[in-house]
């Protein structure tokens, strides 16, 4: 029984578990003003993944863009 209560104790914390630290573009994208996205965990191979509201793809990708990526993909949803 003591067991169960040590494995128990040892769950982490849900809103701990949420956060997730920006990454190398993330960071970039803040530094030059871009403050209107969010980062969301890596995917399954470790690429960065962002969150961004529709009316701000566009200046942010522009400004990835001429920051040197030529190949991004896309994946929309709505609520």
């Amino acid at each position: 029984m003591a067991e169960e209560i040590n494995e128990i104790s040892n769950v982490p914390n849900p809103i701990e578990a949420s956060l997730v630290s920006a990454g190398e573009i993330s960071q970039w994208l803040t530094a030059n003003g871009f403050v209107d996205h969010q980062s969301i965990e890596l995917d399954h191979i470790g690429v960065e993944v962002l969150k961004v509201e529709a009316q701000y793809l566009l200046p942010i990708c522009t400004a990835l863009y001429a920051y040197g990526f030529n190949y991004m993909q896309c994946q929309g949803g709505y609520d």
